[in-house]
């Protein structure tokens, strides 16, 4: 008998395929619950998130048709000087979070006082605005970019970030201790580690000599000429005072904030909250409505949107429906007991319900559905054995055998007590069972003291594979192959 497959691989029926994706319903439903809550979830986060924006936005919006143009007219007024103070207030506070003088202990910082003489060949000192104007002007165009360039490189940080490591620390002016007809200027720099004192030193002395070649040359009669360098112990007095100034400010602006905000109260106050989101979209809003009153201390409501829910359920169910279609695609396994004789070629004597599989099935829908699948009611043990035992006799007597062995496929979960049954039913012949004839060596011995063989396959578990095998060692052994029994 032909035994070799005949196509290479079976075909796909779209209606199995539904019910195969039905009877795994158990899967469905875990992630369609499982995408309606995280889904779920998400939306009632998002409600919490925004329930006070959406809420002023939407008071905001009424508002707008009810109040005067007066009245709207100020609150814009009122929101734009907020804005302002906010930018005003975000600057400092951004200054003060990245600055490197800002993080200076007064009571240890050093200065390193660098000093150069101001020269003047046509009258050899300058007067006093001169030497004023003179410094100035060093100190307007100390920085360029090749300044910031050098900072960077020699303290490893980007070229945006050399702003807030030299300024401040960095400062040039009249040395007030000296006449001002002796025409000195001094640059002081500031900071408690020796090492950074050192670098800007030799980035500030660098540039300076830079700038005072290009004044050269502008005019000739004028040069600079360094005198020293000196690090000593500062008084503190500068660097406090400058850092309680920037805190001092910060204070102030959210002082004036709160005047502000606190001289509006109602329809006002949310009027112009909500305008506020319009012309200021920076991260310190809740500064100026710090007191913001009674109307807009709600707090956020949970709210789990029906649609997220609904989504998410589709979505978990299609996703499940997915994965399960991709595993009856391409897991090759048998789909049923008509492939063995569509892709083999190989007659089914009988089918019976594999009692794992049944017990595992207990529910009335996986029932149904298994009826639906195998297109018959599930099947009575002993009327199955009968029925079995009948066709094996029958198949032997055609074939005109009387030595057949039950050839179990490695993907079978044997059920002892089915194949014994069958042995006591066909007393008439003679009954072998071999399991596992591709890995077996016992099993393979069995084979050669028969006449025919008689594969038994397991739906959803036999793979398609393995049954090929199975047929090329037989056919290339000269064992006939008459027929088969599935285990549904």
């Amino acid at each position: 008998m032909e035994s070799m497959p005949k196509k290479e691989m079976t075909t796909i029926s779209v209606r199995d395929m539904i019910i195969y994706i039905l009877s795994k319903w158990k899967i469905l439903i875990v992630c369609l619950v499982l995408g309606a809550v995280v889904l779920g979830a998400y939306s009632g986060y998002k409600s919490l998130k925004n329930t006070g924006e959406i809420a002023l936005e939407k008071r905001g919006e009424k508002l707008e048709k009810t109040l005067s143009e007066g009245e709207k007219g100020k609150a814009m007024n009122t929101a734009v000087t907020i804005a302002h103070y906010l930018n005003q207030y975000g600057n400092y506070a951004e200054y003060s979070a990245r600055s490197e003088f800002q993080k200076l202990d007064p009571s240890s910082v050093k200065v390193r006082t660098l000093t150069y003489y101001l020269d003047s060949k046509e009258s050899g000192t300058m007067k006093e605005s001169d030497v004023a104007g003179f410094a100035n002007a060093y100190r307007f165009n100390l920085v360029d970019e090749l300044f910031e360039q050098e900072v960077a490189e020699a303290f490893g940080i980007p070229v945006e970030e050399a702003f807030y490591y030299y300024d401040k620390t960095v400062r040039v002016r009249i040395d007030e201790e000296r006449p001002i007809d002796e025409s000195v200027f001094v640059v002081n720099i500031y900071h408690t580690d020796d090492e950074f004192l050192d670098k800007m030193s030799e980035i500030v002395k660098s540039r300076i000599e830079r700038y005072s070649a290009e004044v050269s040359k502008a005019a000739p009669d004028q040069s600079v000429r360094f005198i020293s360098e000196i690090t000593s112990k500062s008084n503190g007095s500068y660097v406090y005072d400058t850092q309680e100034k920037n805190v001092s400010t910060c204070k102030t602006l959210v002082s004036d904030l709160e005047k502000i905000t606190n001289a509006l109260s109602g329809d006002e106050l949310v009027y112009t909250k909500y305008l506020l989101t319009q012309v200021y979209d920076g991260e310190y809003t809740s500064i100026a409505f710090a007191n913001m009153g009674e109307e807009e201390a709600k707090a956020p409501k949970l709210h789990i949107s029906k649609k997220y829910v609904l989504i998410g359920a589709v979505g978990g169910l299609f996703a499940a429906a997915l994965i399960v279609l991709l595993v009856y695609l391409l897991s090759h396994r048998l789909r049923g007991y008509n492939d063995m004789e569509y892709i083999y070629g190989i007659p089914v004597l009988g089918t019976f319900d594999d009692p794992k599989t049944v017990k595992k099935n207990s529910f009335i829908l996986d029932k149904w559905l298994r009826s639906l699948r195998l297109r018959r009611k599930s099947q009575d043990y002993e009327g199955s054995v009968k029925l079995i035992a009948v066709k094996l006799k029958l198949a032997a007597k055609n074939n005109g055998i009387g030595n057949i062995c039950i050839a179990v496929g490695p993907s079978v979960s044997t059920d002892v007590k089915f194949l014994e049954d069958i042995k006591q039913n066909t007393e008439e012949i003679k009954v072998s069972v071999a399991e596992d004839i591709l890995r077996n060596a016992d099993a393979i011995d069995k084979l050669f003291d028969v006449d025919g063989v008689v594969l038994m396959e397991q739906m959803d578990k036999s793979r398609l594979s393995e049954i090929s095998e199975e047929c090329r060692l037989l056919a290339g052994n000269n064992i006939r192959i008459i027929g088969a029994v599935v285990a549904e």
